[in-house]
């Protein structure tokens, strides 16, 4: 290392001057780094005025300052940089987004951000960062050095920027201000954050959920709620923070320090806004104020809580009952009573709460904590604000008065609702049933009766109640307080009028009496509801049914019925009940009490009913029976009740029938069986019933409820009729016999199916099909099979059936078990028909043979197949897809996946199956696990169905084949596919455009494009396509790789199609033809859009102006003029376009590429493609023709359009003036002159005209271009008719001087009259020369 470069390394990178003396080391000369070096720091310097600046900044000198603003610099080039703020003038822009800069370094760190570069990285973090300033500022973070100190307050920074700002806040100045609102503020920066709010401006958006901010930091605040991540945690009780500042003031709390405190009251604070809102107590200054009641408050969210009470809005709702809130901890409170979560909870005794405050009251006794008590009435209260305003109460300080009544409140607003009750007001509505109310909470607890909150739950036995006050009288079950008592015999109450109630009893005073009947009652809500008797008012009625009711709680139990629901529900077995009576002689059943017992002969009973009844033949008493038909009756009222029908009293009569009945009721639901309507139904089968009995009898089908049992043999049943039958069994008594053949039988109903088979009548008609049944219950389980009823449902899957014996024989599937098993070979089956069938395996017999041809099959559906081709019966046809099947249960399965009935769904995605056993197959697909390897190559498979295709790729097995070209197939949906060729059957159409498909496959692809969803993505261009075969395709092109090559040209392509199509050339084979003109094609799509120009269909639309075109590109093109954008930009000379090739032709001059010319006629195309149809012109080749003049033609439209010229037919007519045109290009052009349209302008003049053609020729005249150029005298023009026009005076100049010659050469006979005069006169052959009119003709 030489000397130089140690010095050069002991500075620090400060460049030095050594002389060569120096470097010598000749010590005559005075070494000039200890000269130049600075004294306090030790910095060496080049020159001594860089030394005397640089020592300004030890002595703290700024002799440079701003005449402005006063502000003083060290240096005079950074005044210089900042005189630019005051002039405005940002001389450096940024190219990329136009921002601009005062200094050119400022444009340098600036660009960085575009281009993401961070050259500067922490060693410690690995935070980068654009400059070093902002490195070096970043490190002193790690080593904890904070250099500049405040001398007011001690506080220490790490920039002396930061101290700078910070030192406004003591001097109170503020010099950045808004000039909207006036508002100040220490830092530009906040000021800028601030001016957004005006703007309304929030340039930063929430990925998720849309949400947008103002500034950034925000944003990234806000995402940490939907990530979840909290990463600021308390070291003392793991509390997570999303924001430092929330953490440190939260550290305080532990700590105890509380660093701000108010100098009126000495309360301390552990954040400064905290104190500055406290201090507005004191002022009494409520800046913020409602708009619409005037209402003021301290802080702006109280307001903003406030307002959302006017506007009813409730931002905050619950995800499982919808339930809306005005504030989030609402929200959150209520979504516990969901959970059933209870967070807080006692560090004592464990006993949890719901809410911190509960858990505070709660923890008073084993703190010996009082509650806020007070002294007067030991009213206690949560909060010690809340004692205070109660105190009022006793103390009469700061009341609110009534001026009707005198009554005092505590609170402004419950005066103001007070007062509403003196103008018999009730401003507070409810929504759904009207009722009016005085009070806004009241409203709120009554609304909890419609949606069934009750959110005050007792702790001992989790009952739920509307309101506390109900709370707090249920709970004195629970500590047995009942804090009223009776005098007279010392019973207690826990409510007063109970104890008011039960008073009157002791008097014997019953002051309330009906008017009609003078029975008298101690309470006047049994009084009304006993006049309800007289007047047959039932003021309660069912929404549902319109059932009325003279009492709500009967009202209530009836709606039991609708709602389903079953609150009272048995521990052991599940059972609900609607009633809690209704549950306890349930549960009786499982503990086999039986509370009551016969003295006499020791037999026990459930039920007092049961046991009453038995005691009769005892006792000698009798039951209650009826004289006329001695029907005996459990009880009196039922036997009075009875006993109307003998008499004819009071019996309500069916005006259809006559039939007389004991109860209204009983009236109302037997006229429902004239209208045919049966309003009840069941919900799991849907059967429909006319009374609510036989609904409840048939619903113990499905839940398998017996309540009834025979003591003897202990058998249950459903009924209490059923019971009596069997127990006829048991007695061998059969009551009924048979008349033709003596069979006896125990129920009348078997002896009449009985007597049907002697006579062999089938009652029973089907009205759909008209099969006939001897028994109501075959009717009833045929019927099923065309309503599609099937009432029985398995557990496991949920497969429904129509009959019991079906669910039984599929429920063998689950269990996996197989009851029938061959003797034989040991099989096992599920079902006896099926072992039987297999037993014709080892037989050998054959049993069913057709008729026709002696064919024998060992199962008959097999041989009703092979006879439909013979008897001409068809097989079962699906209506939406044509699919036959062999069975009609076949069909009927199938058919689920039209109707989407009943089909099984996969979890995972979504997907639907017609038996259980596939969707188990396909849940395997999900696991990644393919059970079926194939043994010769081991590749896997999710079916087995998969293999067996699978393994005919090997053995070469092809079973299926067609039968008209004797193709063959491995699979059946393959020859289904291929025969589409010969039927030229396109089963799948599109419903927008019509268009037919022949797999289903390609008819989803096809719809992608009407729906211009494009699902799969390329990662390097970030191009879209429908199908993910097209992005494979397409991927080739960036990696270059072309894997089909021609073989006789060696020429590469990617896709196979594009090769195929490029062998047509070598082959010259064109396999597609045109049906009416015969012109062939080497691609399909070629002979489609040709198609077009016979059909004179134009598929694609316009939406805007409804245009139509033959290919969709041309349509893109044509709607670019809409949209009045021009995308395409040139980058020499800015010139816009709205077509790529626009764009491509216009370049050709910049670029200097020439376009596409025709070495015969020297014309130019813009597409190859173009050109090659304009050169068959000249060969001759694929032109067409005209018969009449035999013009040639590129294309068969041209060729139809010119062969109107001959016959004078001019089809397009001008619906202004009526002038015919033969082609309608022309018409259009002839329609501009009505219109006034001229869409083509010259960009130098800014002329417009009509066509493309008049522009041409007049941007010649500012070219000087003259293309046309004549052969003869090398004159040349500017259009090709001047040059026609002049090339006419050549030949009218040859065609004199050839008569002239000739004339010459012969004997002068002036008086003969030339041939080619008519009449004598003279003709230009005369020898006399030419006219002077053919003279003018000749110049």
């Amino acid at each position: 290392m030489d000397s130089s470069q140690e010095k050069r390394k002991n500075s620090n990178g400060v460049r030095h001057w050594t002389s060569k003396e120096d470097n010598n080391g000749s010590p005559t000369t005075p070494n000039i780094n200890e000269s130049l070096n600075c004294e306090q720091c030790g910095k060496t310097f080049i020159t001594t005025t860089k030394l005397r600046i640089h020592q300004r900044i030890h002595r703290v000198e700024k002799p440079f300052s701003c005449g402005q603003c006063g502000l003083t610099f060290t240096y005079k080039c950074r005044l210089t940089a900042h005189q630019l703020i005051h002039s405005g003038v940002k001389a450096f822009s940024c190219d990329q987004c136009g921002k601009t800069f005062t200094r050119m370094g400022d444009v340098k760190t600036h660009q960085l951000i575009h281009s993401g570069v961070r050259p500067f990285s922490c060693n410690q973090c690995e935070k980068t960062f654009i400059s070093k300033s902002k490195l070096t500022r970043h490190q002193l973070i790690h080593s904890g050095v904070r250099p500049f100190k405040c001398d007011q307050c001690e506080k220490t920074f790490t920039s002396k920027s930061y101290l700078t700002a910070h030192q406004l806040i003591h001097s109170g100045v503020r010099p950045f201000s808004c000039d909207q609102c006036g508002k100040k503020f220490t830092y530009k920066s906040k000021l800028t954050k601030h001016q957004l709010i005006h703007s309304g401006v929030k340039p930063f958006r929430c990925d998720q959920c849309g949400k947008t901010f103002t500034q950034s930091g925000e944003l990234t605040r806000h995402t940490l709620i939907h990530s979840g991540v909290r990463p600021f945690s308390c070291d003392q009780c793991g509390k997570t923070f999303t924001r430092v500042q929330k953490f440190k003031a939260h550290q305080l709390a532990h700590s105890g320090v509380r660093p701000f405190s108010c100098d009126q009251c000495g309360k301390t604070f552990t954040r400064v806004d905290h104190l500055t809102k406290h201090r507005l107590t004191h002022s009494g200054v409520k800046p913020f104020s409602c708009d619409q009641c005037g209402k003021t408050f301290t802080r702006v969210d109280y307001l903003k809580k406030h307002q959302l009470t006017h506007s009813e809005v409730r931002p905050f709702s619950c995800d499982q009952c919808g339930k809306t809130f005005t504030r989030v901890d609402q929200l959150k409170n209520h979504q516990l009573t969901h959970s059933g979560g209870e967070p807080f909870s006692c560090d004592q005794c464990g006993k949890t709460f719901t809410q911190n405050e509960q858990l505070l009251i709660h923890q008073c006794p084993h703190f010996g904590r009082k509650l806020y008590q007070c002294d007067s009435c030991e009213k206690t209260f949560k909060h010690q604000r809340n004692l205070k305003s109660h105190q009022r109460i006793h103390t009469g300080h700061k009341l609110y008065t009534c001026d009707h009544c005198g009554k005092s409140f505590v609170k402004y607003a419950q005066l103001k609702s007070h007062e509403v009750t003196h103008t018999g007001v009730k401003p507070h509505h409810c929504d759904q049933c009207g009722k009016g109310f005085n009070y806004i909470t009241s409203l709120k607890v009554h609304q909890r009766v419609h949606t069934g909150e009750r959110p005050y739950r007792c702790e001992q036995c989790r009952k739920t109640f509307v309101t506390a006050t109900k709370l707090r009288i249920h709970q004195r079950i629970h500590t047995v307080k009942k804090p009223f008592s009776c005098d007279q015999c010392g019973r207690t109450f826990t409510r007063v009028d109970h104890l008011k109630n039960h008073k009157l009893t002791h008097s014997e005073v019953k002051p309330f009496s009906c008017d009609q009947c003078g029975k008298t009652f101690t309470r006047v809500d049994h009084l009304k509801k006993h006049q309800l008797t007289h007047s047959e008012v039932k003021p309660f009625s069912c929404d549902q049914c319109g059932k009325t009711f003279t009492r709500v709680d009967h009202l209530k139990k009836h709606q039991l019925i609708h709602n389903k629901v079953r609150p009272f529900s048995c521990d052991q077995c599940g059972k609900t009940f609607t009633r809690v009576d209704q549950l306890n002689n349930h549960q009786l059943t499982h503990s086999e009490v039986k509370p009551f017992s016969c003295d006499q002969c020791g037999k026990t009973f459930t039920q007092k009913e049961q046991l009453l009844i038995h005691q009769c033949p005892h006792s000698g008493r009798k039951l209650y029976q009826c004289d006329s038909c001695d029907k005996t009756f459990k009880h009196q009222r039922n036997l009075k009740s009875h006993q109307r029908i003998h008499t004819g009293h009071n019996l309500y009569i069916c005006d259809h029938c006559g039939k007389s009945f004991l109860k209204y009721a009983q009236l109302k639901s037997h006229e429902v069986t004239h209208t045919g309507v049966k309003p009840y139904h069941c919900d799991q089968c849907g059967k429909g019933f006319n009374y609510i009995t036989s609904l409840k009898v048939h619903q113990r089908v499905h839940t398998g409820e017996k309540p009834y049992r025979c003591e003897q043999c202990r058998k249950t049943f459903t009924t209490a009729t059923k019971l009596r039958i069997h127990q006829c069994i048991n007695t061998v008594k059969k009551l009924f016999s048979c008349d033709q053949c003596g069979k006896t039988f125990t129920r009348v109903d078997h002896l009449k199916k009985h007597e049907l088979t002697h006579n062999e009548v089938k009652p029973f008609i089907c009205d759909q099909c008209g099969k006939t049944c001897t028994g109501v219950d075959q009717f009833n389980q045929h019927q099923l099979t065309h309503s599609e009823v099937k009432p029985f449902i398995c557990d496991q899957c949920g497969m429904t059936f129509t009959g019991v014996d079906q669910l039984n024989y599929h429920q063998l599937t689950h269990s996996e078990v197989k009851p029938f098993s061959c003797d034989q070979c040991g099989k096992i089956f599920t079902e006896v028909d099926q072992l039987k069938n297999h037993q014709l395996t080892h037989s050998g017999g054959e049993p069913f043979s057709c008729d026709q041809c002696g064919k024998t099959f060992t199962q008959n559906e097999q041989l009703l197949n092979h006879q439909c081709p013979q008897s001409g019966r068809k097989r079962y046809h699906c209506d939406s897809c044509e699919k036959t099947f062999k069975h009609q249960r076949y069909l009927k399965c199938h058919q689920r996946i039209h109707t989407g009935h009943k089909l099984y769904t996969c979890d995972h995605c979504g997907k639907t199956f017609l038996r259980y056993a596939q969707l188990k197959s396909h849940e395997v697909t999900h696991t990644g696990i393919k059970p079926h390897p194939c043994d010769q190559c081991e590749k896997g498979f999710n079916y087995i169905t998969s293999l067996k295709v699978h393994q005919r790729v090997h053995t070469g097995e092809k079973p299926y084949r067609c039968e008209q070209c004797r193709k063959t197939f491995m699979t059946t949906s393959q020859l289904r596919i291929h025969q589409y060729i010969h039927t030229l059957k396109k089963p799948f159409s599109c419903d927008q455009c019509g268009r037919t498909f022949t797999l289903k496959s390609t008819l989803t692809r096809h719809k992608l494009i009407h729906s211009g969803v494009k699902p799969f993505r390329c990662d390097q261009c970030e191009k879209t396509f429908t199908v993910k075969s097209t992005l494979t395709k397409h991927q080739l092109i960036h990696s270059g790789v072309k894997p089909f090559s021609c073989d006789q040209c060696g020429k590469s392509f990617t896709d196979k199609s594009k090769l195929t199509s490029h062998q047509f050339i070598h082959t010259g084979v064109k396999p597609f033809s045109c049906d009416q003109c015969g012109k062939t094609f080497t691609r399909l799509h070629q002979l489609k859009d040709h198609q077009h120009t016979h059909s004179e269909v134009k598929p694609f639309k316009c939406d805007q102006c409804g245009k139509t075109y033959t290919r969709m590109n041309n349509l893109r093109n044509h709607q670019l003029t809409h949209s009045e954008g021009e995308p395409l930009n040139c980058d020499q000379c800015v010139k816009t376009f709205t077509g790529n090739g626009q764009l491509l032709i216009h370049q050709c001059p910049h670029s200097g590429r020439k376009r596409y010319h025709c070495d015969s006629c020297e014309k130019s195309f813009r597409h190859q493609r173009n050109l090659k149809s304009h050169q068959r012109i000249h060969t001759g080749h694929d032109v067409y023709a005209c018969d009449h003049c035999g013009k040639p033609f590129v294309r068969y439209a041209q060729l139809k359009a010119h062969e109107f010229t001959h016959t004078g037919v001019k089809p397009y007519n001008c619906d202004q003036c009526g002038k015919g045109f033969s082609y309608i290009a022309h018409l259009k052009t002839h329609q501009r002159v009505h219109t006034g349209e001229r869409p083509y302008r010259c960009d130098k003049c800014n002329k417009t005209f009509t066509t493309l053609e008049y522009l041409k020729k007049h941007q010649q005249k500012h070219t000087s271009e003259r293309p046309y150029r004549c052969d003869e005298c090398n004159k040349t023009f500017t259009t090709s008719e001047y040059l026609k026009k002049h090339q006419q005076i050549h030949t009218r100049k040859r065609t004199f001087n050839q008569h002239h010659s000739e004339q010459s050469s012969t004997d002068g006979q002036n008086s003969q009259t030339c041939q080619h005069s008519a009449n004598g006169e003279q003709c230009c052959c005369d020898q006399s020369g030419p006219t002077s009119n053919q003279q003018g003709t000749l110049q």
